[in-house]
């Protein structure tokens, strides 16, 4: 029997990856907004921040389904590397934060002072530095073949 050496299929990894890119660029085109809403722009067509939306969905659906593969088959055969742990805890970070504010904009709810700040410093910084550590990944994976995730040893009789 054919032991798998990756955790997700192809199309998995791409649709993430893409997904992850339209966050963060959506999530950067709608900082002009932050200038219309104090009336510093002229106001312009909103979708940005609605297909912001729709991504995170999209991007908490796919996040998920990669726990459940985690969880039931991942953990037996996988561990993270420390990159790999880092990028996790980032996006929680940022998913935790991301729909707290999602939360805020509700008008039962509302985070105020340093409480709605914390939330917008942790979800903007959160996608600086995963788009950082994306690039540094990558070069990595390039030069020295890093991964987010190793193969356990013993895992399967293999290794």
């Amino acid at each position: 029997m054919m032991v798998k050496s990756s955790l997700f299929s192809t199309p998995f990894k791409w649709l993430w990856g893409m997904a992850v890119l339209c966050a963060f660029v959506t999530g950067f085109l709608q900082h002009p907004f932050l200038l219309v809403r104090y009336g510093i722009l002229q106001p312009v067509n909103h979708g940005i921040v609605v297909a912001h939306y729709w991504v995170a969905s999209v991007l908490l659906f796919l996040g998920f389904y990669a726990l459940v593969v985690w969880v039931l088959s991942g953990r037996a055969r996988f561990r993270f590397t420390r990159i790999g742990g880092l990028r996790v805890w980032m996006l929680l970070a940022m998913g935790v934060s991301g729909m707290l504010l999602i939360l805020n904009d509700m008008p039962v709810i509302s985070f105020y002072g340093n409480a709605y700040l914390a939330l917008k410093i942790i979800h903007f910084w959160g996608g600086v530095l995963l788009f950082l550590f994306s690039i540094v990944h990558f070069f990595l994976r390039i030069f020295r073949g890093a991964t987010y995730l190793v193969p356990v040893s013993g895992a399967n009789g293999k290794q």
